[in-house]
């Protein structure tokens, strides 16, 4: 689709990271607390001390959510939004991964998750996990990128033809990434069923990440990381 790819071939998207609000249900029992089920939830007081998330800095997971977050919700109520999450004191996971094995062990029992890590998680023998999705379900964008002054840029494209195409996918879908392709990702389950998917960064992720320094400040100073 218009907006998954440079219009002058740098770049294009190849594979998706679903986002999930991912929590162990035991410790959330233990503890007295109600399931958050959507994303202004994670600013509700009751959760101080019991989140965490990637850092937003790296506008990957928690950076897509918070983003689209913003888009629909204007700077202000956006911004008081953050402030509370803020509040409640968040851990910052070294890794996207981090935060669902968090929740498994009940370090710490609520995160901003990757439905990938989900599934390869409920996948654990006696493993205590659940998600939220909310709708939409948020979709983080992967691209693949040619380098500028590569030696073989035609080669360059070559591979990543092939990665968008059908065997392409499933390759993708064989190492437990979410394929762009989302009927093969449907069909997979590869993605939170029945629930409408988008962009997290809108119809075009260039209009973010030129602007990723000016992103990356305004979550460290919320957040920290």
């Amino acid at each position: 689709s218009a907006g998954d790819y440079d219009k002058n071939g740098a770049w294009t998207v190849v594979f998706q990271a679903p986002s999930d609000i991912v929590y162990n249900p035991k410790v959330l029992t233990q503890l007295g607390l109600p399931v958050p089920t959507t994303w202004t939830d994670l600013g509700n007081p009751v959760y101080k001390g019991h989140i965490d998330f990637q850092t937003g800095t790296n506008l990957a997971t928690t950076g897509s959510v918070f983003y689209w977050l913003y888009s629909q919700m204007g700077n202000a109520s956006w911004t008081q939004l953050m402030k509370n999450i803020a509040a409640n004191d968040p851990t910052i996971a070294t890794s996207g991964g981090a935060v669902t094995t968090n929740a498994v062990t009940g370090q710490v029992p609520i995160g901003i998750g990757s439905y990938n890590d989900y599934l390869t998680a409920k996948a654990t023998p006696n493993a205590t996990v659940a998600v939220v999705t909310p709708n939409p379900t948020l979709e983080n964008p992967a691209v693949a990128g040619i380098a500028a002054n590569d030696p073989h840029p035609q080669m360059a494209r070559l591979i990543i033809d092939w990665w968008i195409s059908p065997d392409g996918q499933s390759a993708t879908a064989a190492s437990g990434r979410t394929p762009y392709n989302a009927v093969l990702a449907q069909k997979l389950g590869l993605v939170p069923p029945g629930i409408p998917a988008v962009n997290a960064w809108g119809n075009n992720i260039s209009t973010v990440f030129p602007n990723a320094s000016y992103w990356a400040a305004i979550y460290k100073n919320f957040f920290g990381g």
